[in-house]
C-alpha cells in the first residue's frame, strides 16, 4: 500500500489516474462543439451541395441533346477513381501535415503509424481491384457493371417507371434514395456476421483519419448489390453513376479527428465528423451500432439509431485484430465465423452463424451483452491496440517507397484495365500488386518469413516492370518509348539495393515466443508514449 501511494503522490500520478478512469471521468476535447469544427463541417456542406447542384445543372444538359448525341463525356465525370483517388491522396498529404503543427490537438505520430496505413491503402486497393474484376466479368456477358450491379440491364427490362429521367424530381430522389439504401446496407452489415466478415475491415484500423475511409472489404461492392440494384427499378443509370461516389467521396470526409463537435445544426440533417467517430468505436459500449449515415444523418434520427459524441472514443473492433497483412484482414471474419460453426453440430444453427449477429453464441442462443462487459469501462487509455512497426528508419523508408511505387502500379492497373489486350498480362500485374501487399503487411507484422517472402517480390519485379513496355495504353508507351533502357535500369538498381537493405536487417525478423511479441505489439490505445511511462511505472 505503500508503494502505491508513492506512485499516486509522484510525477506519474495523472499516468495511473487517467489508467484507472471511467471514460465518463476523462476529458473528451472531440466530444465539445468548437468554431473551428462548425466551420469545417459547414465549407464541407456547402462545397458538395455546390458539387451536386454543378452535376444535376451537367446532367440536365446532357438529357437536352438528341437520345443518339447523349455520349457519356458530356456528364460530369465524379468517378471514385479519376476524382475520388487524387482527391484522397492530397487530403490524406494535407491531414498529416497539419496535424504536425503545434496548434492543433491532433497527433499525426499515433493517427499515421505506416504500418497502419499501409493496411488501410492496400485493403482499398484490393476492393478497388476486385470491382475492376466484376466490371469485366460483366462484360464478358455485355453487361455494363456498375458497382458490381448490371444496373443499366434491370433499368432496361424490369424498370417500373421512367418519370425520374432528365428532372430535378429524380436527381433529389436518387440523392436521398441511395443514402437510404446505404443506411440500410450498412445497418445489416452490423448486424449479420457474414457481411461484417466483409464490412469489418473498415473498421479494423485502431485510429481514425482520412486513410481509415481506404479500408475496405474486398468484396463489399458485392454485398452491399441487394440493398443498392432496386434503385434501378426507378431512377436510370446516369443519376446511378453521377450520385453514388459523390455520397461516397463526402463520406471520406468524416473520418477525421482533426476537428471536433460542430454546431446541432449542422449535423441535425448531415454526418459530420463528431457523429461519424461514433460510429467508429469499438467501445464505451453505447458507441457501438450506432450513426449508420454516410451523408444524411436523418435516417439514424427517425430510425433510433442516433449517438452523440461525449465521452473519448476507443476506435476499432471491440477485439483489435493483431496483423497488418490485408490478405489476414479479408479473411479474419470469415475465419471466426467458421470457428463459431464448428462449435455447434445443428446445421441450422452452423447456417444461423452466418447471419446472426457477429456476437451471437450459438451454443447459448444469445447475443453478446455489451452493456455488461468490461467495455463500459474501456477508453483510449486503458485499452490496446495493435502497433507492430518496423524497428529502424532504413525499414520504415524502404516499405514506404516500394509501397508508393506498388500503389501507383495499382492506380495504372485500375485505370487503363479496358486497354489492356490480354487478360494474361493483368492478371500477372494483378498477382504482382497482391503478392507486393502481402508482402507489406507481412515485413510490418515482423514475420519471420517475411524476409523470405519480400526477396521473391524483389527478384520478380524487374521482369514486371519491364513487361510494362508492352502495355498497349498511350499513356504508358509515351512513357516507357522514351527511355525504357534507363528505366528498367533504375528499377532494377532500386531493386539490387533493395536486397541490400533487406539482407542486412534480417536480424530482425526473427521467430519470437508469444510472450515477446504480446509486449512488442500491444500498446494502449492512445499512443506508444502513454504506453511506455505506464510501463515504467508498473
Amino acid at each position: 500500500m505503500k508503494e502505491i501511494k508513492k506512485k499516486l503522490l509522484n510525477k506519474d500520478s495523472d499516468v495511473l489516474k487517467l489508467f484507472n478512469a471511467k471514460p465518463n471521468e476523462i476529458e473528451n476535447p472531440l466530444g465539445k462543439v468548437t468554431i473551428g469544427a462548425s466551420i469545417f463541417s459547414f465549407i464541407q456542406i456547402v462545397v458538395f451541395l455546390s458539387w451536386f447542384y454543378w452535376a444535376y445543372k451537367k446532367y440536365m444538359d446532357w438529357f437536352q441533346h438528341e437520345e443518339l448525341t447523349r455520349t457519356p463525356s458530356l456528364l460530369p465525370n465524379t468517378s471514385i477513381v479519376k476524382v475520388g483517388i487524387p482527391l484522397f491522396i492530397l487530403s490524406i498529404i494535407l491531414e498529416y501535415l497539419i496535424g504536425l503543427l503545434p496548434i492543433t490537438q491532433y497527433n499525426s505520430k499515433e493517427q499515421y503509424r505506416l504500418s497502419d496505413t499501409v493496411a488501410s491503402f492496400s485493403n482499398g486497393i484490393i476492393q478497388q481491384l476486385i470491382e475492376m474484376w466484376t466490371t469485366l466479368i460483366g462484360d464478358m456477358f455485355g453487361l455494363v457493371m456498375i458497382t458490381a450491379i448490371p444496373y443499366k440491364w434491370i433499368y432496361e427490362n424490369y424498370g417500373i417507371t421512367r418519370v425520374f429521367e432528365g428532372n430535378w424530381q429524380g436527381f433529389l430522389f436518387m440523392f436521398l434514395a441511395r443514402d437510404f439504401c446505404y443506411y440500410w446496407f450498412h445497418r445489416a452489415a452490423h448486424r449479420c456476421a457474414f457481411m461484417w466478415a466483409v464490412h469489418g475491415v473498415h473498421h479494423q484500423p485502431n485510429s481514425f483519419s482520412y486513410h481509415v475511409n481506404l479500408s475496405q472489404g474486398g468484396i463489399q461492392r458485392i454485398t452491399s448489390t441487394v440493398f443498392y440494384a432496386p434503385l434501378a427499378l426507378f431512377c436510370p443509370p446516369e443519376l446511378y453513376t453521377i450520385i453514388f461516389p459523390m455520397e461516397k467521396i463526402y463520406g471520406f470526409f468524416t473520418h477525421t479527428c482533426l476537428v471536433g463537435k460542430s454546431h446541432w445544426l449542422l449535423s441535425l440533417f448531415f454526418v459530420t465528423p463528431s457523429s461519424h467517430r461514433v460510429h467508429h468505436a469499438g467501445a464505451p459500449a453505447k458507441y457501438v451500432d450506432k450513426n449508420y449515415g454516410e451523408m444524411l444523418s436523418i435516417w439514424d434520427k427517425l430510425f433510433a439509431t442516433h449517438q452523440d459524441e461525449e465521452e473519448s472514443i476507443v476506435f476499432g473492433h471491440c477485439n483489435p485484430i493483431d496483423s497488418y497483412e490485408p490478405l489476414y484482414s479479408q479473411f479474419n471474419g470469415w475465419v471466426k465465423i467458421w470457428k463459431k460453426s464448428k462449435s455447434v453440430k445443428s446445421p441450422w444453427k452452423k447456417f444461423l452463424c452466418f447471419i446472426k449477429p457477429p456476437g451471437w453464441d450459438p451454443i447459448t442462443g444469445k447475443e453478446f451483452d455489451l452493456q455488461s462487459s468490461d467495455l463500459k469501462n474501456s477508453t483510449p487509455f486503458n485499452s490496446l491496440k495493435y502497433d507492430s512497426h518496423l524497428p529502424t528508419n532504413l525499414l520504415n523508408t524502404y516499405l514506404l517507397v516500394w509501397f508508393i511505387l506498388t500503389l501507383g502500379l495499382a492506380i495504372y492497373l485500375i485505370r487503363m484495365y479496358n486497354q489492356f489486350t490480354s487478360y494474361l498480362q493483368m492478371m500477372i500485374l494483378f498477382s504482382y500488386v497482391m503478392y507486393s501487399l502481402f508482402c507489406f503487411g507481412s515485413l510490418s507484422d515482423l514475420n519471420s518469413n517475411s524476409i523470405y517472402y519480400d526477396t521473391i517480390r524483389l527478384i520478380a519485379t524487374p521482369f514486371i516492370f519491364h513487361n510494362l513496355q508492352f502495355s498497349p495504353s498511350s499513356f504508358a508507351n509515351s512513357i516507357f518509348k522514351k527511355l525504357p533502357q534507363s528505366f528498367i535500369i533504375y528499377i532494377s538498381t532500386i531493386t539490387l539495393i533493395s536486397l541490400l537493405i533487406l539482407i542486412s536487417h534480417r536480424n530482425y525478423f526473427i521467430i519470437e515466443k508469444p510472450s515477446q511479441k504480446e509486449k512488442r505489439v500491444w500498446i494502449k490505445e492512445i499512443g506508444r508514449d502513454y504506453t511506455n511511462k505506464l510501463n515504467k511505472i508498473n
